[in-house]
Protein backbone atom coordinates (compact mmCIF):
# COMPACT_ATOMS: atom_id res chain seq x y z
CA UNK A 1 0.00 0.00 0.00
CA UNK A 2 1.30 3.39 -0.88
CA UNK A 3 1.78 5.66 2.08
CA UNK A 4 -1.14 8.04 2.39
CA UNK A 5 -0.74 11.25 4.32
CA UNK A 6 -3.95 12.76 5.55
CA UNK A 7 -3.85 15.79 7.80
CA UNK A 8 -7.08 16.91 9.43
CA UNK A 9 -6.91 19.90 11.72
CA UNK A 10 -9.51 20.75 14.32
CA UNK A 11 -9.13 24.17 15.94
CA UNK A 12 -10.82 25.33 19.12
CA UNK A 13 -10.98 28.60 20.98
CA UNK A 14 -7.81 29.57 22.85
CA UNK A 15 -9.35 31.68 25.57
CA UNK A 16 -11.43 30.41 28.46
CA UNK A 17 -15.13 31.12 28.44
CA UNK A 18 -16.69 32.92 31.34
CA UNK A 19 -19.40 30.29 31.25
CA UNK A 20 -17.39 27.14 31.93
CA UNK A 21 -19.65 24.54 33.56
CA UNK A 22 -19.03 21.42 35.58
CA UNK A 23 -20.70 18.52 33.79
CA UNK A 24 -20.79 14.77 34.18
CA UNK A 25 -17.89 13.07 32.42
CA UNK A 26 -18.11 9.55 33.87
CA UNK A 27 -20.80 7.34 35.38
CA UNK A 28 -19.61 4.21 37.18
CA UNK A 29 -22.39 1.70 37.81
CA UNK A 30 -21.74 -1.24 40.18
CA UNK A 31 -24.19 -4.12 40.57
CA UNK A 32 -24.76 -5.58 44.03
CA UNK A 33 -25.61 -8.95 42.47
CA UNK A 34 -22.32 -9.81 40.78
CA UNK A 35 -20.14 -6.74 41.46
CA UNK A 36 -20.00 -6.07 37.71
CA UNK A 37 -18.96 -2.56 36.71
CA UNK A 38 -20.21 -0.54 33.73
CA UNK A 39 -18.50 2.76 32.90
CA UNK A 40 -20.22 5.42 30.83
CA UNK A 41 -18.15 8.32 29.47
CA UNK A 42 -19.46 11.65 28.17
CA UNK A 43 -17.65 13.95 25.74
CA UNK A 44 -18.47 17.61 25.01
CA UNK A 45 -17.66 20.14 22.30
CA UNK A 46 -16.42 23.71 22.77
CA UNK A 47 -19.98 24.93 23.29
CA UNK A 48 -20.56 22.56 26.18
CA UNK A 49 -22.87 20.24 24.23
CA UNK A 50 -22.56 16.50 24.71
CA UNK A 51 -21.48 15.08 21.36
CA UNK A 52 -20.62 11.47 22.16
CA UNK A 53 -21.41 8.93 24.87
CA UNK A 54 -19.59 5.62 25.29
CA UNK A 55 -20.92 2.83 27.48
CA UNK A 56 -17.75 0.75 27.54
CA UNK A 57 -18.22 -2.63 25.91
CA UNK A 58 -21.93 -2.03 25.40
CA UNK A 59 -22.96 0.89 23.18
CA UNK A 60 -22.18 4.31 21.79
CA UNK A 61 -24.34 7.35 21.02
CA UNK A 62 -23.55 10.31 18.78
CA UNK A 63 -25.48 13.59 19.17
CA UNK A 64 -26.30 16.30 16.59
CA UNK A 65 -27.66 19.83 17.07
CA UNK A 66 -29.32 22.57 15.01
CA UNK A 67 -28.28 26.21 14.74
CA UNK A 68 -30.27 26.99 17.90
CA UNK A 69 -28.21 24.42 19.87
CA UNK A 70 -31.23 22.15 20.15
CA UNK A 71 -30.66 18.42 20.08
CA UNK A 72 -32.04 17.10 16.80
CA UNK A 73 -30.79 13.50 16.64
CA UNK A 74 -29.12 10.67 18.51
CA UNK A 75 -27.41 7.81 16.68
CA UNK A 76 -27.41 4.83 19.02
CA UNK A 77 -25.34 1.73 18.25
CA UNK A 78 -25.07 -1.55 20.19
CA UNK A 79 -21.67 -3.15 19.63
CA UNK A 80 -22.65 -6.82 19.62
CA UNK A 81 -26.06 -6.41 17.95
CA UNK A 82 -26.21 -4.30 14.83
CA UNK A 83 -29.98 -4.75 14.56
CA UNK A 84 -30.49 -3.08 17.95
CA UNK A 85 -29.15 0.24 16.64
CA UNK A 86 -31.60 3.13 16.63
CA UNK A 87 -31.87 6.73 15.48
CA UNK A 88 -33.83 9.19 17.63
CA UNK A 89 -35.06 12.31 15.86
CA UNK A 90 -36.28 15.32 17.90
CA UNK A 91 -38.91 17.68 16.52
CA UNK A 92 -39.67 21.24 17.64
CA UNK A 93 -42.49 23.73 17.14
CA UNK A 94 -41.65 27.39 17.79
CA UNK A 95 -38.58 26.28 19.76
CA UNK A 96 -40.57 23.85 21.94
CA UNK A 97 -39.79 20.11 21.91
CA UNK A 98 -42.95 18.34 20.79
CA UNK A 99 -41.93 14.80 19.80
CA UNK A 100 -39.15 12.25 19.43
CA UNK A 101 -39.21 9.56 16.75
CA UNK A 102 -37.49 6.22 17.32
CA UNK A 103 -36.33 4.84 13.96
CA UNK A 104 -34.74 1.62 12.74
CA UNK A 105 -33.28 2.69 9.42
CA UNK A 106 -36.02 4.70 7.78
CA UNK A 107 -38.85 2.91 9.61
CA UNK A 108 -40.45 4.78 12.53
CA UNK A 109 -40.97 2.37 15.44
CA UNK A 110 -42.61 4.80 17.83
CA UNK A 111 -43.15 8.48 18.48
CA UNK A 112 -42.95 9.96 21.97
CA UNK A 113 -44.89 13.18 22.55
CA UNK A 114 -43.79 15.84 25.06
CA UNK A 115 -45.76 18.27 27.17
CA UNK A 116 -45.02 21.96 27.71
CA UNK A 117 -42.54 21.15 30.50
CA UNK A 118 -40.44 18.83 28.33
CA UNK A 119 -41.62 15.50 29.80
CA UNK A 120 -43.10 12.58 27.81
CA UNK A 121 -46.88 12.76 27.60
CA UNK A 122 -47.65 9.69 25.47
CA UNK A 123 -46.28 7.27 22.89
CA UNK A 124 -47.61 6.50 19.42
CA UNK A 125 -46.64 3.00 18.22
CA UNK A 126 -45.83 2.10 14.61
CA UNK A 127 -49.30 0.60 14.13
CA UNK A 128 -51.01 3.79 15.25
CA UNK A 129 -51.80 2.66 18.80
CA UNK A 130 -51.44 5.55 21.26
CA UNK A 131 -50.27 4.86 24.80
CA UNK A 132 -51.25 7.88 26.93
CA UNK A 133 -49.13 9.23 29.76
CA UNK A 134 -50.59 11.63 32.30
CA UNK A 135 -48.24 13.90 34.26
CA UNK A 136 -48.98 15.75 37.49
CA UNK A 137 -46.94 18.81 38.61
CA UNK A 138 -46.61 20.99 41.68
CA UNK A 139 -46.78 24.80 41.67
CA UNK A 140 -43.07 24.99 40.75
CA UNK A 141 -43.64 22.71 37.75
CA UNK A 142 -41.79 19.82 39.37
CA UNK A 143 -43.04 16.48 38.05
CA UNK A 144 -44.81 14.69 40.92
CA UNK A 145 -46.41 11.70 39.23
CA UNK A 146 -46.51 10.08 35.82
CA UNK A 147 -49.09 7.45 34.88
CA UNK A 148 -48.88 5.26 31.77
CA UNK A 149 -52.26 3.93 30.75
CA UNK A 150 -53.45 1.01 28.67
CA UNK A 151 -54.24 2.28 25.17
CA UNK A 152 -57.60 0.49 24.98
CA UNK A 153 -58.79 -0.34 28.50
CA UNK A 154 -57.62 2.99 29.90
CA UNK A 155 -56.40 1.44 33.14
CA UNK A 156 -53.10 2.55 34.67
CA UNK A 157 -50.32 0.11 33.73
CA UNK A 158 -47.52 1.81 35.66
CA UNK A 159 -47.06 4.81 37.94
CA UNK A 160 -43.89 6.70 38.73
CA UNK A 161 -43.89 9.02 41.76
CA UNK A 162 -41.22 11.69 42.35
CA UNK A 163 -40.15 13.03 45.74
CA UNK A 164 -38.30 16.34 46.25
CA UNK A 165 -36.44 18.04 49.07
CA UNK A 166 -36.06 21.82 48.77
CA UNK A 167 -36.93 21.50 45.09
CA UNK A 168 -34.30 18.80 44.43
CA UNK A 169 -35.29 15.31 43.30
CA UNK A 170 -34.38 12.73 45.97
CA UNK A 171 -36.43 9.65 45.02
CA UNK A 172 -38.24 8.10 42.09
CA UNK A 173 -40.53 5.11 42.67
CA UNK A 174 -42.23 3.05 39.95
CA UNK A 175 -45.18 0.72 40.59
CA UNK A 176 -47.07 -1.71 38.37
CA UNK A 177 -50.81 -1.88 37.74
CA UNK A 178 -51.32 -3.75 41.03
CA UNK A 179 -49.55 -1.02 42.99
CA UNK A 180 -46.48 -3.16 43.67
CA UNK A 181 -43.23 -1.19 43.62
CA UNK A 182 -41.01 -2.53 40.82
CA UNK A 183 -38.13 -0.06 41.05
CA UNK A 184 -36.89 2.60 43.44
CA UNK A 185 -34.19 5.12 42.58
CA UNK A 186 -32.68 7.40 45.24
CA UNK A 187 -30.51 10.44 44.50
CA UNK A 188 -27.62 11.64 46.65
CA UNK A 189 -26.00 15.07 46.27
CA UNK A 190 -22.72 16.64 47.33
CA UNK A 191 -21.99 20.37 47.06
CA UNK A 192 -25.16 20.84 45.06
CA UNK A 193 -24.28 18.21 42.45
CA UNK A 194 -25.68 14.74 41.91
CA UNK A 195 -23.06 12.38 43.34
CA UNK A 196 -24.78 9.01 43.35
CA UNK A 197 -27.95 7.16 42.41
CA UNK A 198 -29.07 3.84 43.81
CA UNK A 199 -31.56 1.85 41.75
CA UNK A 200 -33.15 -1.23 43.31
CA UNK A 201 -35.64 -3.66 41.84
CA UNK A 202 -36.78 -5.95 44.62
CA UNK A 203 -34.98 -9.28 44.67
CA UNK A 204 -32.94 -8.36 41.59
CA UNK A 205 -30.48 -6.42 43.74
CA UNK A 206 -29.37 -2.83 43.30
CA UNK A 207 -27.16 -0.81 40.98
CA UNK A 208 -25.23 2.08 42.48
CA UNK A 209 -24.01 4.71 40.02
CA UNK A 210 -21.39 7.31 40.98
CA UNK A 211 -20.88 10.49 38.95
CA UNK A 212 -17.69 12.46 38.37
CA UNK A 213 -17.51 15.98 36.94
CA UNK A 214 -15.09 18.22 35.07
CA UNK A 215 -15.02 21.82 33.83
CA UNK A 216 -16.35 21.87 30.27
CA UNK A 217 -15.05 24.73 28.14
CA UNK A 218 -13.24 25.14 24.80
CA UNK A 219 -10.22 26.44 26.69
CA UNK A 220 -9.52 23.02 28.23
CA UNK A 221 -9.75 21.03 24.98
CA UNK A 222 -6.69 19.84 23.01
CA UNK A 223 -5.52 22.29 20.35
CA UNK A 224 -4.64 21.81 16.65
CA UNK A 225 -5.48 18.11 16.50
CA UNK A 226 -4.05 16.32 13.45
CA UNK A 227 -4.58 12.81 12.08
CA UNK A 228 -2.04 11.08 9.83
CA UNK A 229 -2.82 7.81 8.06
CA UNK A 230 0.26 5.57 7.99
CA UNK A 231 1.24 2.65 5.79
CA UNK A 232 -0.12 -0.56 7.28
CA UNK A 233 -3.52 0.84 8.31
CA UNK A 234 -2.53 2.70 11.46
CA UNK A 235 -3.40 6.30 12.30
CA UNK A 236 -1.27 8.72 14.33
CA UNK A 237 -3.03 11.55 16.15
CA UNK A 238 -1.12 14.54 17.47
CA UNK A 239 -2.15 17.70 19.29
CA UNK A 240 -0.99 20.71 21.24
CA UNK A 241 -1.86 20.98 24.91
CA UNK A 242 -3.27 18.34 27.23
CA UNK A 243 -5.23 15.18 26.36
CA UNK A 244 -6.03 12.14 28.46
CA UNK A 245 -7.97 9.94 26.03
CA UNK A 246 -8.54 9.06 22.39
CA UNK A 247 -11.87 7.41 21.54
CA UNK A 248 -12.76 5.70 18.26
CA UNK A 249 -14.54 2.61 17.01
CA UNK A 250 -16.14 2.15 20.44
CA UNK A 251 -12.76 1.97 22.18
CA UNK A 252 -11.44 4.24 24.93
CA UNK A 253 -7.63 4.58 25.01
CA UNK A 254 -5.84 6.47 27.76
CA UNK A 255 -3.04 8.65 26.38
CA UNK A 256 -0.10 10.73 27.61
CA UNK A 257 2.00 13.33 25.88
CA UNK A 258 1.03 14.85 22.54
CA UNK A 259 0.49 11.90 20.20
CA UNK A 260 -1.10 8.48 19.90
CA UNK A 261 -0.81 5.76 17.22
CA UNK A 262 -3.55 3.17 16.82
CA UNK A 263 -3.14 -0.55 16.37
CA UNK A 264 -3.72 -1.93 12.87
CA UNK A 265 -7.20 -0.90 11.73
CA UNK A 266 -9.67 -2.58 9.43
CA UNK A 267 -10.35 -0.84 6.13
CA UNK A 268 -12.95 1.84 6.70
CA UNK A 269 -13.73 5.38 7.77
CA UNK A 270 -13.27 6.41 11.40
CA UNK A 271 -14.24 9.30 13.63
CA UNK A 272 -11.77 10.15 16.40
CA UNK A 273 -12.43 12.07 19.62
CA UNK A 274 -9.35 13.50 21.33
CA UNK A 275 -10.36 14.47 24.84
CA UNK A 276 -9.05 16.26 27.90
CA UNK A 277 -11.32 15.51 30.88
CA UNK A 278 -14.39 15.33 28.68
CA UNK A 279 -13.49 18.36 26.54
CA UNK A 280 -13.30 16.75 23.11
CA UNK A 281 -12.17 17.71 19.62
CA UNK A 282 -13.66 15.67 16.78
CA UNK A 283 -11.66 14.46 13.78
CA UNK A 284 -14.27 12.90 11.45
CA UNK A 285 -13.99 10.72 8.36
CA UNK A 286 -10.43 9.47 8.57
CA UNK A 287 -10.25 6.79 5.85
CA UNK A 288 -7.76 3.90 5.89
CA UNK A 289 -7.41 1.41 3.04
CA UNK A 290 -4.91 -1.41 2.56
CA UNK A 291 -4.48 -1.96 -1.18
CA UNK A 292 -1.99 -4.81 -0.72
CA UNK A 293 -4.55 -7.49 0.22
CA UNK A 294 -4.61 -10.47 -2.18
CA UNK A 295 -7.81 -12.33 -2.99
CA UNK A 296 -8.45 -15.97 -3.90
CA UNK A 297 -9.22 -17.33 -7.37
CA UNK A 298 -10.51 -20.54 -9.00
CA UNK A 299 -13.24 -21.10 -6.38
CA UNK A 300 -14.74 -24.49 -7.30
CA UNK A 301 -16.50 -27.57 -5.97
CA UNK A 302 -14.19 -30.14 -4.39
CA UNK A 303 -16.43 -33.23 -4.39
CA UNK A 304 -20.04 -34.24 -3.95
CA UNK A 305 -22.52 -32.22 -1.89
CA UNK A 306 -24.23 -34.20 0.88
CA UNK A 307 -27.10 -33.40 3.23
CA UNK A 308 -28.10 -34.33 6.77
CA UNK A 309 -31.38 -33.70 8.57
CA UNK A 310 -31.26 -33.54 12.36
CA UNK A 311 -34.53 -34.30 14.13
CA UNK A 312 -34.89 -32.64 17.52
CA UNK A 313 -37.66 -32.44 20.09
CA UNK A 314 -38.35 -29.27 22.06
CA UNK A 315 -39.64 -28.95 25.62
CA UNK A 316 -43.23 -29.29 24.37
CA UNK A 317 -42.26 -32.58 22.65
CA UNK A 318 -42.71 -30.98 19.24
CA UNK A 319 -40.49 -32.31 16.49
CA UNK A 320 -38.25 -29.99 14.51
CA UNK A 321 -36.18 -30.88 11.46
CA UNK A 322 -33.10 -28.93 10.44
CA UNK A 323 -31.34 -29.80 7.21
CA UNK A 324 -27.69 -28.91 6.61
CA UNK A 325 -26.03 -29.18 3.22
CA UNK A 326 -22.31 -29.94 3.27
CA UNK A 327 -20.63 -28.23 0.33
CA UNK A 328 -16.94 -29.07 -0.28
CA UNK A 329 -15.12 -26.18 -1.96
CA UNK A 330 -11.54 -25.37 -2.88
CA UNK A 331 -9.69 -22.29 -4.10
CA UNK A 332 -6.29 -20.95 -5.03
CA UNK A 333 -4.32 -18.00 -3.68
CA UNK A 334 -0.87 -16.59 -4.45
CA UNK A 335 1.98 -18.10 -2.46
CA UNK A 336 3.08 -14.73 -1.07
CA UNK A 337 -0.39 -14.02 0.33
CA UNK A 338 -0.60 -14.34 4.12
CA UNK A 339 -4.26 -14.20 5.15
CA UNK A 340 -5.17 -14.91 8.76
CA UNK A 341 -8.31 -16.79 7.74
CA UNK A 342 -11.26 -16.90 5.35
CA UNK A 343 -14.89 -15.81 5.38
CA UNK A 344 -16.94 -18.16 3.23
CA UNK A 345 -20.43 -17.07 2.15
CA UNK A 346 -22.77 -19.79 0.95
CA UNK A 347 -25.42 -17.28 -0.13
CA UNK A 348 -25.71 -13.51 -0.13
CA UNK A 349 -26.47 -13.34 3.61
CA UNK A 350 -24.91 -16.19 5.57
CA UNK A 351 -21.32 -17.25 6.01
CA UNK A 352 -18.84 -19.20 8.13
CA UNK A 353 -15.55 -17.83 9.46
CA UNK A 354 -12.51 -20.09 9.16
CA UNK A 355 -9.62 -19.01 11.38
CA UNK A 356 -6.88 -20.73 9.39
CA UNK A 357 -5.10 -18.81 6.64
CA UNK A 358 -3.12 -21.83 5.42
CA UNK A 359 -5.98 -23.98 4.11
CA UNK A 360 -7.25 -23.95 0.52
CA UNK A 361 -10.29 -26.19 0.89
CA UNK A 362 -13.24 -26.41 3.25
CA UNK A 363 -16.57 -28.20 3.71
CA UNK A 364 -19.30 -25.61 4.29
CA UNK A 365 -22.08 -26.64 6.72
CA UNK A 366 -24.82 -24.61 5.00
CA UNK A 367 -28.21 -24.34 6.68
CA UNK A 368 -29.98 -22.57 3.86
CA UNK A 369 -33.53 -22.42 5.21
CA UNK A 370 -34.73 -19.37 7.15
CA UNK A 371 -38.13 -18.72 8.68
CA UNK A 372 -39.58 -15.23 8.45
CA UNK A 373 -43.01 -14.51 9.95
CA UNK A 374 -43.96 -18.15 9.59
CA UNK A 375 -42.88 -18.41 5.95
CA UNK A 376 -39.99 -20.63 4.83
CA UNK A 377 -37.47 -18.89 2.60
CA UNK A 378 -34.80 -20.72 0.59
CA UNK A 379 -31.86 -18.62 -0.54
CA UNK A 380 -29.87 -19.42 -3.72
CA UNK A 381 -26.59 -21.20 -3.06
CA UNK A 382 -23.69 -18.98 -4.12
CA UNK A 383 -20.19 -19.47 -2.67
CA UNK A 384 -17.91 -16.48 -2.11
CA UNK A 385 -14.52 -17.00 -0.45
CA UNK A 386 -13.04 -13.85 1.03
CA UNK A 387 -9.43 -13.88 2.24
CA UNK A 388 -9.33 -12.24 5.68
CA UNK A 389 -6.40 -10.03 6.70
CA UNK A 390 -5.77 -7.94 9.80
CA UNK A 391 -6.79 -4.90 7.74
CA UNK A 392 -9.96 -6.34 6.19
CA UNK A 393 -11.13 -8.79 3.54
CA UNK A 394 -10.15 -9.26 -0.11
CA UNK A 395 -12.83 -10.22 -2.60
CA UNK A 396 -12.25 -13.31 -4.80
CA UNK A 397 -11.79 -13.22 -8.56
CA UNK A 398 -14.77 -15.52 -9.07
CA UNK A 399 -17.95 -16.56 -7.29
CA UNK A 400 -19.20 -20.15 -7.43
CA UNK A 401 -22.82 -20.26 -8.58
CA UNK A 402 -24.52 -23.54 -7.61
CA UNK A 403 -27.74 -25.21 -8.77
CA UNK A 404 -30.03 -24.57 -5.81
CA UNK A 405 -32.81 -26.86 -7.08
CA UNK A 406 -30.38 -29.74 -7.54
CA UNK A 407 -28.98 -29.26 -4.02
CA UNK A 408 -32.44 -29.18 -2.44
CA UNK A 409 -33.29 -32.40 -4.31
CA UNK A 410 -30.51 -34.29 -2.49
CA UNK A 411 -31.91 -37.00 -0.23
CA UNK A 412 -30.56 -36.16 3.24
CA UNK A 413 -29.38 -38.58 5.88
CA UNK A 414 -31.76 -38.36 8.83
CA UNK A 415 -30.36 -38.56 12.36
CA UNK A 416 -31.77 -37.93 15.80
CA UNK A 417 -30.57 -34.74 17.46
CA UNK A 418 -29.19 -34.33 20.95
CA UNK A 419 -31.77 -33.36 23.53
CA UNK A 420 -29.33 -31.97 26.07
CA UNK A 421 -25.60 -31.68 26.67
CA UNK A 422 -23.18 -31.20 29.52
CA UNK A 423 -21.58 -27.95 28.37
CA UNK A 424 -18.55 -28.26 30.65
CA UNK A 425 -17.56 -31.58 29.02
CA UNK A 426 -18.16 -30.65 25.38
CA UNK A 427 -15.03 -29.12 23.85
CA UNK A 428 -15.27 -27.36 20.48
CA UNK A 429 -13.05 -25.54 18.03
CA UNK A 430 -15.88 -23.23 17.00
CA UNK A 431 -19.59 -22.67 17.69
CA UNK A 432 -21.93 -21.20 15.06
CA UNK A 433 -25.56 -20.21 15.00
CA UNK A 434 -27.92 -21.64 12.38
CA UNK A 435 -27.08 -18.75 10.07
CA UNK A 436 -23.47 -19.92 9.97
CA UNK A 437 -22.16 -17.03 12.03
CA UNK A 438 -19.38 -17.91 14.50
CA UNK A 439 -20.49 -16.80 17.98
CA UNK A 440 -18.12 -18.53 20.42
CA UNK A 441 -15.17 -20.87 20.84
CA UNK A 442 -17.14 -23.32 22.98
CA UNK A 443 -20.70 -23.87 24.16
CA UNK A 444 -19.84 -23.03 27.76
CA UNK A 445 -22.11 -20.24 28.96
CA UNK A 446 -24.32 -20.15 25.85
CA UNK A 447 -28.03 -19.56 26.21
CA UNK A 448 -30.53 -22.29 25.42
CA UNK A 449 -30.86 -23.08 21.74
CA UNK A 450 -29.61 -25.04 18.73
CA UNK A 451 -26.02 -24.53 17.55
CA UNK A 452 -23.54 -25.92 15.03
CA UNK A 453 -20.42 -27.16 16.83
CA UNK A 454 -17.31 -27.70 14.73
CA UNK A 455 -14.54 -30.03 15.90
CA UNK A 456 -11.77 -30.24 13.35
CA UNK A 457 -13.48 -30.90 10.02
CA UNK A 458 -16.60 -32.33 11.64
CA UNK A 459 -19.74 -30.28 12.35
CA UNK A 460 -22.52 -31.37 14.68
CA UNK A 461 -25.88 -29.90 15.64
CA UNK A 462 -26.10 -29.47 19.43
CA UNK A 463 -28.98 -28.37 21.63
CA UNK A 464 -28.03 -26.46 24.77
CA UNK A 465 -30.73 -26.57 27.44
Amino acid sequence: MKKILLVLVALVATTASLYAQKKVVTETAVSSVDASVVITRHFYDGQGRVIYKLVEGVSETTYSYNDLNQLISEEYNVFDNYNAGRTYVYNYTEGQLVSREEKAGERVLSTVKYDEYGNPSGTLSANGLEIPQQNTYDDDHNLLKSEIKHPIAGIVMSTTAYTYSDGVLVKKETSNSAGVVTETVTYTYENGQLAKTTASAGDDGAVETAFTYADIDAYYAPQSVQATVNQGNTVTLSWIGNADAVVFNGEYAEVEGNSYTTDVLQDGTYTFYVSNKGNAVVVPEVSVVDNSKIGVYDVALNGDITAKTVVTVDEQEQEKRTTTYYIPVKWSIDEDAKPIGYRIYYNDNYYVDVEDGTIKEYVIPATNITIWNGAVVTLPFKVTVQAVYATGVAEPDNVLELDTDAILAIEPEVVNGIRSVNASQYAASGVYNLNGVRIANSINGLTRGLYIVRQGNKSTKVIVR
